[in-house]
């Protein structure tokens, strides 16, 4: 694979193990045969997510997509899961893609 260095917006180059493992796990995260968007905000995968988040000690963390809808109560059914999330620059949420 030949690499391209983008510094249109800054040195934007992520190491090639690190694409490899978001492609592998893009329709089956860690052998559960579901891609990570599918899998249930109850489950104890889901947990493992958030776990290994906390783990990692983020300065930002962006919850993207189907997180919930348009509206903030849509978020509710997650907060359980979500609400020892931190980073000192902030936690940030895109409504809905759909």
């Amino acid at each position: 694979m030949r690499n391209v260095y983008n510094f249109s917006a800054g040195p934007a180059v992520l190491p090639e193990p690190v694409l490899q493992e978001a492609a592998d796990e893009m329709l089956d995260y860690k052998g559960s045969g579901m891609s990570v968007m599918e899998i249930s905000h109850r489950s104890s995968l889901f947990q493992s997510i958030i776990d290994e988040t906390e783990q990692d000690d983020p300065d930002v963390i962006l919850l993207t997509g189907d997180i919930g809808d348009d509206k903030v109560e849509s978020v509710l059914p997650q907060l359980d899961a979500l609400q020892d999330l931190y980073a000192p620059h902030g936690i940030y949420a895109v409504f809905g893609n759909h």
